[in-house]
This record gives structure tokens, C-alpha cells and sequence, in this order.
């Protein structure tokens, strides 16, 4: 029983680690809609092939009245990222008239644009084989 438990675990381990294939920084933004506003995003590729990611805008559940979606304005929305390399991406959030003193959300969310093959081996003579789709989204707010 303690080895299917720690197959179990060595595969959802293996599987947590190997499905980021890319990190972004920062994770979060804080816009002040009063004034347009310029960001940078900056994507590391973590694997050894080329990654090709998306970049679009996404309305988090409860802002779907208050979103920046109509706002932000991303530029490239496509880049391919060598191996162990960085790319910046660039966006704008565009001044919006706040008579209410409101809080608006949206999301930005990061795509890979082909699945990712992983094959997984264990001493069990055990082998899996899983295609991963990674996203990561961040949280764009604005007052």
C-alpha cells in the first residue's frame, strides 16, 4: 500500500514541476486609472526548445461589470522565446473616467500555443506519457 502512495506522489510531484515551462514577473499590477499607464512583463523560457506563447485578456468572475478589458491594450501579442531566454512584453492600460470610487480587474493570461510532451518514468517499470497546455494569468487592478 506505501508504494502506490508514493508512486501516487512521485507522479504528482514530477507532474507540478514539469508543467512550467515558462515564468512571468511580476505576478501582479496595480494601475492608477487617472492617468494611462505603461507596463512591462518579462516571460522566461524554463525548457530547451523554442516556446512560442500568446498573450490575451481575460475577465475574472465577479468584474465582469467592472473590467479593465476595453483598457488594456498588449503589444507583441505573440512571441517565440529560445531556449533559457527572456522576452518583455509590453502593455497599456488607458485612462479611464472613474466617477464611482470602484475597483476593476482583469486578467492577463499567458498561453502556450503547442502542448508540451512529457514522458514520466519510475523504478516501478511504470511510463507515462502527458501533453501539458501551461497558462499563467496575472492580475491586473486598477482604482
Amino acid at each position: 500500500m506505501k508504494k502506490i502512495y508514493l508512486t501516487i506522489l512521485f507522479f504528482i510531484t514530477n507532474i507540478s514541476v514539469m508543467c512550467l515551462n515558462f515564468a512571468v514577473s511580476p505576478t501582479k499590477f496595480e494601475v492608477n486609472l487617472s492617468k494611462n499607464n505603461t507596463c512591462e512583463v518579462y516571460l522566461l523560457n524554463n525548457t530547451s526548445k523554442v516556446l512560442r506563447l500568446s498573450a490575451y485578456i481575460e475577465t475574472p468572475k465577479g468584474y465582469e461589470d467592472n473590467n479593465l478589458d476595453d483598457l488594456i491594450v498588449i503589444y507583441p501579442k505573440k512571441v517565440s522565446i529560445r531556449p533559457g531566454g527572456k522576452k518583455t512584453i509590453y502593455f497599456k492600460v488607458k485612462k479611464k473616467e472613474n466617477k464611482k470610487n470602484q475597483n476593476f480587474k482583469s486578467l492577463i493570461v499567458f498561453k502556450e500555443e503547442l502542448p508540451t510532451t512529457q514522458k514520466v518514468e519510475n523504478s516501478q517499470n511504470m511510463d507515462m506519457q502527458l501533453e501539458f497546455i501551461t497558462e499563467i494569468g496575472i492580475g491586473v487592478y486598477g482604482k
